[in-house]
């Protein structure tokens, strides 16, 4: 799959989930691990009913924001 294609079905799955009730309003939060060093990830306080393609944000492992709004992301990897 193409950035593209990901960031599409991305928003697909947040768009369905709220259209079958399964989050509310802000609720929750969706990645797709892209590449070795790659995460594409939903933004903080945005309905996933209204997600579009240009909110979504890729980071690497570290949380580092390679592309996107760094203001719209909470991120916390486990160890």
């Amino acid at each position: 799959m193409t950035y593209p294609d990901i960031r599409e079905a991305i928003c697909d799955v947040c768009h369905k989930m709220w259209q079958l009730g399964w989050v509310a309003a802000n609720d929750g939060n969706i990645s797709v691990r892209t590449g070795e060093n790659r995460i594409w990830v939903t933004p903080a306080g945005v309905s996933k009913g209204y997600m579009t393609e240009d909110q979504l944000v890729c980071v690497d492992l570290d949380g580092n924001v390679v592309t996107g709004d760094t203001e719209t992301i909470t991120i916390t990897f486990g160890n």
